[in-house]
């Protein structure tokens, strides 16, 4: 706002913004594993969660993973639609032979967040976004998360999520790599970023609100 607008920066309040409460709230086991069984996804996966258009960068995470070993290699499950960015992705599976490593799902809202919890990792390295909902998203759910070091990512995750750059396939397929195989990390990560989160709670938002409101009047 202030960069492209020339806004004086004494007029500008940031309030953050939440998510819906079913990411606050813990899944059992059973749903999860509902919601496994209905989407025949595998045990272990990691998840990505946005439209596929470019500049979410999808196909930069399906080629990072075709740069890990088998071993370590997880399966990804893409929850989003796209057009001919999509088809793109698509093409460089077949030429991979990855087609069988990618899920692309469209679950209802109501199981999105047992996809979440029970995902190893989340990653979303997108080149630009004007929040980032699904990373709160995440966090929320207690998923470590993997994001992009542009635009707003570094402040909707924090300081404890592995931020990328997101042009580097390499950078991408080292980050998920350490979020999968680094227990410690992983712990560190998960703790972290449920604190952090807590600073886009709904309510406190509201407060935050009417402070606005009431200081306009004055």
């Amino acid at each position: 706002i202030v960069d492209f607008y020339q806004i004086d920066p004494d007029k500008i309040e940031v309030v953050y913004q939440s998510c819906h409460n079913q990411f606050k709230q813990e899944k059992s086991d059973k749903t999860i594993q509902e919601a496994i069984t209905k989407y025949n996804l595998p045990e272990s996966f990691i998840l990505y969660v946005g439209s596929v258009i470019e500049r979410k960068n999808l196909l930069n995470i399906v080629k990072a993973m075709s740069t890990l070993s088998k071993g370590v290699r997880p399966h990804l499950v893409v929850v989003g639609e796209g057009g001919k960015y999509k088809n793109q992705v698509h093409q460089f599976l077949a030429e991979k032979g990855m087609e069988k490593e990618v899920s692309f799902i469209t679950p209802a809202f109501e199981d999105l967040p047992a996809l979440y919890q029970r995902a190893e990792v989340f990653v979303y390295p997108s080149a630009y976004e004007g929040f980032g909902i699904p990373v709160i998203e995440a966090q929320y759910c207690h998923t470590p998360v993997v994001t992009s070091n542009r635009s707003s990512l570094p402040e909707a995750g924090g300081p404890d999520t592995l931020q990328v750059d997101p042009a580097s396939v390499d950078a991408i397929a080292d980050a998920i790599e350490k979020a999968l195989i680094d227990k410690k990390l992983r712990s560190h990560m998960i703790e972290k970023g449920a604190e952090y989160v807590k600073k886009f709670d709904g309510d406190l938002a509201a407060q935050k609100m009417m402070t606005v409101y009431r200081e306009l009047l004055r």
